[in-house]
């Protein structure tokens, strides 16, 4: 039920966004000449082109920024998850190790204990 409610609000959203662009389209439709400063071409384009390009490079820019940002932290999830196969490792071998020794009717011996780096 959940799921369904958040389906319908989520294509409500698009689709009001949609009609919002549309109407913007509509009434930007004039043509405008861009330039730019240091070059030397003037090329006209309808203005709502000019501004969603706009739009979308801010958009792009701040996405790469954001994951540009986030290096550092996606880096320590790597090492931590490196560790932590590590340390599931090392576990798995100490249970195979306390295994033996029961089997054998030996008392298990305290492991020994290892420090990563």
């Amino acid at each position: 039920m959940m799921r369904a409610i958040l389906r319908f609000l989520q294509w409500f959203v698009f689709l009001v966004v949609a009609f919002i662009v549309v109407i913007f389209v509509v009434q930007n439709r004039q043509v405008v000449d861009v330039s730019l400063w240091p070059l030397p071409f003037v090329k006209p384009a309808p203005l709502f082109s000019i501004i969603i390009a706009c739009v979308l490079l801010g958009f792009l820019l701040g996405a790469l920024s954001a994951w540009l940002s986030g290096g550092g932290v996606r880096r320590r999830a790597r090492e931590l998850a490196r560790q932590n196969a590590e340390k599931a490792q090392q576990i798995s071998q100490l249970r195979q190790q306390v295994e033996a020794q029961k089997q054998a009717g030996a008392q298990p011996r305290p492991p020994a204990i290892t420090h990563a780096a």
